[in-house]
């Protein structure tokens, strides 16, 4: 068996910038779950997709997010990447809705080529949360937290630990991995979005993932609309917002992400960017491999 990818950058428009995805969108039906896991091994970045059911004439189509070690139930920059190549293949056009484990993304290009996504509903957790712990973990200064946006838990699909700066000290930080470790398992979280503003509407970040091999993301669409989340529940805010966040410069893959509160209604959150496309190829798996993962199953 034969199986076409093709590999993009999410949230820029530059070679070797952004996020890595590999996208897989042509399976055969009933393709395995654990065939899944161990292509995004192969892999070897943050996510891999896979469009697991093409798109039907309504352009809805179905898909499954996996890490090099877990699937997820929701994750931001496959989401866009696997609708970028949808479009490229002419499956979609400028609109459509991914389903998966988390609910449904709407998804649109508009007539920039941007891509805005919708992620799932979010949600916000006001745990009391040990801002002395967070610091150590961080390794930062207590003073650096913000008092009037505390850390919080949001997240749609997938919480995270949110950490507002009163200054932009992100680049500073030097995590403690198993502090970090430790401080996930308590409560809960699966990474932790660091984030100060550097300018008007203008946000440095930095997201750590808790628990997998890519200890630092370069572009963390389900951590952007985390703190989009943590924006409509906790501030109240009805007016429209527009936030451009920059991440992944500390380890060589800047990326843009942006951010709409509002937008098209009381409460609405997007999140967007650019994608660009870097390589196709085939991967080859023998009819064999597939006779023994069906014995398996």
């Amino acid at each position: 068996m034969n199986l076409p990818f093709e590999q993009v950058n999410v949230f820029t428009d530059q070679l070797f910038q952004g996020n890595p995805l590999s996208v897989f969108w042509k399976l055969p039906p009933h393709f395995p779950d654990s065939l899944m896991q161990q292509l995004a091994r192969e892999m070897n970045l943050s996510k891999t997709i896979f469009i697991t059911v093409l798109p039907n004439e309504e352009s809805h189509y179905t898909a499954r997010i996996f890490t090099p070690e877990v699937e997820l139930p929701f994750a931001g920059h496959p989401s866009m990447g696997g609708f970028f190549v949808l479009t490229q293949q002419g499956l979609v056009k400028q609109r459509a809705v991914q389903h998966g484990l988390a609910g449904s993304t709407a998804l649109t290009m508009d007539d920039h080529g941007l891509i805005w996504l919708t992620p799932p509903p979010g949600q916000v957790d006001d745990s009391p949360i040990p801002i002395h712990e967070v610091a150590e973990a961080l390794g930062a200064e207590v003073s650096w937290i913000s008092g009037n946006m505390p850390p919080i838990l949001a997240g749609t699909g997938l919480f995270h630990l949110i950490v507002p700066l009163v200054i932009d000290q992100v680049s500073v930080l030097r995590p403690d991995r198993t502090k970090m470790r430790a401080l996930g398992d308590k409560l809960g979280v699966t990474g932790i979005y660091v984030l100060a503003l550097s300018g008007p509407s203008a946000i440095h970040a930095r997201f750590f993932s808790l628990g997998m091999v890519i200890e630092e993301d370069s572009a963390t669409g389900s951590a952007a609309s985390a703190f989009g989340t943590y924006l409509l529940k906790t501030t109240g805010t009805t007016a429209i917002q527009r936030y451009t966040i920059y991440q992944g410069v500390e380890i060589g893959r800047p990326s843009v992400l942006l951010v709409r509160l509002n937008a098209h209604g009381l409460g609405t959150l997007e999140v967007g960017g650019s994608v660009v496309r870097v390589l196709e190829g085939t991967v080859q798996i023998p009819d064999a491999k597939l006779d023994d993962v069906a014995e398996m199953a």
